[in-house]
């Protein structure tokens, strides 16, 4: 990053844009400092492991606890979005789960303010291959709904364990993703509730005004399913799952 003083300035912005975003669901970041010639970051230590890890060790995971890992990925998207602050790089290895089962997104660091256009690189091709958007494959604008066709990316692989785009280089499985719709999930997990694979589905829209607009309406549309009142024939979490002892709250609060 020191080797060139722009990419150092917009480094710098955006750290102290992820400074304001406070949120249990997103790492808290302190400060950048210097110490004998090297730059750091000093942000909250998490106990855990990242979600990558979890996925490789236990292969698919149940629905409802896939479920509950979204809502709180979804809080923090809310919360960074809210701030003006897409992530762009949203993967399983930027997620960790505490021991206590907190979900915390890690590593807004290529995210860039929306209102800073002065700062942006057209066409720069920013993010994880197997986890990039359509637009930003193809070099477009990026916003929130980039964040959220990665969420459903995430979503899909913790209930698969594999991801819906193949090619045989990574180039063609990026451009795979312009051109295609993915696989069906329920092509994989037939006995995955339809409404889930809707919502999986609808993240993964190739346009993006098709997609969800926001993290917020993924919340409202699980907290629904959660309490039995959205359209679907398809079993609720709270079927699947027993209540614990003095409830649980059904739609997280903002």
């Amino acid at each position: 990053l020191e080797a060139d003083p722009e990419v150092l300035a917009r480094f710098k912005q955006e750290i102290i844009l992820a400074r304001e975003i406070t949120h249990r669901n997103v790492v808290r970041i302190f400060d950048l400092g210097q110490a004998d010639g090297i730059r750091f970051i000093s942000m909250e230590f998490i106990a855990g492991q990242d979600l990558t890890g979890i996925v490789r060790e236990r292969g698919p995971l149940p629905v409802d606890e896939a479920t509950d890992i979204v809502e709180q990925v979804c809080l923090a998207l809310d919360a960074a979005h809210q701030q003006g602050v897409v992530h762009r790089d949203l993967k399983p290895q930027n997620v960790m789960i505490d021991h206590d089962g907190r979900v915390v997104v890690m590593d807004f660091g290529i995210a860039r303010s929306l209102q800073s256009s002065s700062m942006t690189q057209t066409g720069a091709l920013l993010g994880t291959p197997d986890y990039m958007s359509p637009e930003q494959v193809k070099g477009e604008p990026v916003d929130a709904r980039t964040d959220i066709f990665a969420l459903g990316l995430i979503y899909y692989e913790m209930l698969t364990g594999r991801l819906p785009y193949t090619g045989d280089t990574p180039m063609a499985t990026m451009f795979k993703r312009t051109q295609e719709k993915a696989t069906p999930v329920r092509d994989l997990k037939p006995d995955l509730p339809p409404f889930v694979s809707d919502v999986i589905h609808r993240c993964l829209e190739l346009q993006v005004h098709k997609r969800y607009q926001s993290a917020r309406e993924i919340l409202q549309d699980l907290g629904a399913w959660r309490g039995g009142t959205s359209a679907t024939l398809g079993p609720t979490v709270r079927e699947l799952r027993p209540t614990p002892a003095g409830g649980r709250e059904v739609l997280p609060r903002l």
